[in-house]
């Protein structure tokens, strides 16, 4: 894996952090606290700038009930942050004509890269 697609992966496992901890509708500054870091590394891991340690991933999941495997993003999840694509979590609220948008883009892309499928 090179580089830019670390930096990718680690944007995507932010992005599912983040989606997850609004779900369980738990602020920034009690969730850092209860995983035993700062609020700004928080924003670091939840914006991909900071790489977690398996550790803190499993302390992550504890504090927020779910098995640590549904913080890992998927290939797909990846390569949606890679084209600049969203997953909404439930909390999101999303209009029609945006996730229309958003799928006419992500079809386009498919169809652009279609060769390197």
């Amino acid at each position: 894996m090179n580089v830019a697609n670390e930096k990718t992966l680690f944007q995507a496992l932010g992005k599912k952090i983040k989606s997850h901890r609004n779900n369980a509708m738990v602020n920034q500054v009690h969730f850092a606290s209860q995983i035993g870091l700062s609020r700004t590394s928080l924003v670091n891991i939840e914006q991909g700038r900071q790489q977690p340690s398996v550790i803190l991933l499993w302390r992550i999941a504890e504090a927020l009930n779910i098995e640590m495997k549904e913080l890992i993003p998927s290939r797909v999840e990846v390569e949606a942050t890679t084209n600049g694509l969203i997953f909404p979590s439930a909390s999101d609220e999303i209009k029609k004509g945006e996730t229309y948008d958003l799928l006419v883009k992500f079809v386009s892309d498919l169809k652009a890269n279609e060769s390197e499928l």
